[in-house]
C-alpha cells in the first residue's frame, strides 16, 4: 500500500468514527438550553456576581472562615462544592438563601420568578467542565430516583419524643421537624432561626458545626455560602 492511499484510508477512518462516536455530555446529557444560559448570564451579572463574582470565580480562601465566624462567597463554576447538590437543593438555595443557616446569602424568592432560577443555574452549570457536571448529574438521578420510590413516613417516637422534651425545657422556642443525621442516635432540626443537634432521648443539645473528617465534608454547611 503506498504513503497516498495509506493516508487517504487513515482519514477516511477517523471521519467515520466521528460519525458514529457518540455526543459529548453536554450536547447529550445537559438539561438546559443556550437561551438559558444566556438569560441566565444576565441575572447572574445582575444579583449574583457582586459576591459570587464574575463567571461565578468565588472569592479568595473561601474555605477559611472570617472573624464573624461566616465563609465568603464560594466558587460556582465547578470549583467548589455546588456540583454535592441536586437541582432540588440548588433551587431552594437560591430562593431561601443561607441566612437561616447561619450564612449570609439573601433569599430571592421575592426578586426571581421560577423560570429565571432555573436560567442562573443553568448559566452556573455551563460553566462546569463535562467530567463535573456528569458527577453531579448522577447524584441528582439517584436523588431523584430515592424521591421517587420514597414512602410516606410518620414522625418516629424518638422524633415526638425529642419535641416534647425540647417543648418542655425550652417553653418559648419553636421547633422544626428532627432530622437523622450521618452519626448514629443525633438528630438536626431548628429551633427558631439556627440549627442544633440533639441526643435521640432528647437529653444533650449540640451547637456548632457537624463535620465528617474521613471525607472533609462539614455536614452543617453544606450548601451554605
Amino acid at each position: 500500500m503506498t504513503f497516498a492511499r495509506l493516508f487517504s484510508y487513515l482519514l477516511f477512518t477517523i471521519f467515520l468514527a466521528g460519525l458514529y462516536s457518540p455526543l459529548p455530555l453536554q450536547a447529550q446529557e445537559r438539561w438546559y438550553s443556550q437561551q438559558q444560559v444566556e438569560a441566565g448570564k444576565t441575572i447572574f451579572n445582575i444579583n449574583c456576581a457582586g459576591c459570587h463574582g464574575v463567571a461565578a470565580v468565588g472569592t479568595t480562601e473561601w474555605r477559611k472562615a472570617m472573624a464573624n465566624g461566616k465563609y465568603p462567597p464560594p466558587p460556582l463554576n465547578g470549583t467548589a462544592h455546588g456540583w454535592h447538590h441536586p437541582l432540588s437543593d440548588l433551587r431552594r438555595q437560591i430562593n431561601e438563601g443561607g441566612a437561616k443557616l447561619g450564612g449570609w446569602m439573601p433569599a430571592l424568592d421575592s426578586v426571581l420568578q421560577d423560570r429565571e432560577v432555573d436560567e442562573v443555574i443553568a448559566y452556573i452549570q455551563s460553566l462546569w467542565p463535562d467530567r463535573i457536571y456528569a458527577a453531579w448529574l448522577k447524584k441528582d438521578r439517584a436523588v431523584a430516583q430515592d424521591s421517587a420510590t420514597a414512602k410516606p413516613t410518620v414522625a418516629s417516637t424518638n422524633e415526638v419524643e425529642i419535641l416534647r422534651h425540647l417543648s418542655k425545657r425550652i417553653p418559648n422556642s419553636q421547633f422544626g421537624v428532627p432530622e437523622e443525621t450521618p452519626m448514629k442516635g443525633i438528630y438536626r432540626l431548628k429551633m427558631d432561626d439556627t440549627y442544633i443537634y440533639i441526643s435521640d432521648d432528647g437529653r444533650y443539645v449540640f451547637l456548632g458545626d457537624m463535620v465528617d473528617l474521613v471525607d472533609g465534608i462539614n455536614f452543617t454547611r453544606q450548601g451554605i455560602p
